[in-house]
């Protein structure tokens, strides 16, 4: 208390520096579960239509962003083998 009060403009900075650093911690915990969930329905997806995906597409899904799952998962719903869906 004494310390916020002599150096005010301090602990505004501190506070606001400490609040933006966990809105930032936050968005990316977001996107990380985000990303694990949409690799689970794509996981799911893949073995409706072709069966248990090797670990090495268990592998790619598991450290894919959200950008690449999307498009791997609209390749998903029509490509007619997995090599098709994984082709880039």
């Amino acid at each position: 208390m004494i310390y916020q009060q002599e150096h005010a403009p301090e602990a505004t900075a501190i506070s606001g520096f400490a609040e933006r650093f966990l809105r930032q911690g936050e968005a990316i915990g977001e996107a990380r579960g985000e990303a694990k969930g949409e690799a689970r329905l794509l996981r799911q997806l893949l073995t409706k239509r072709f069966g248990e995906p090797s670990e090495s597409i268990h592998q790619r899904l598991e450290t894919a962003d959200a950008e690449t799952l999307a498009l791997w998962f609209e390749r998903a719903l029509e490509a007619p083998t997995l090599e098709d869906i994984f082709c880039d």
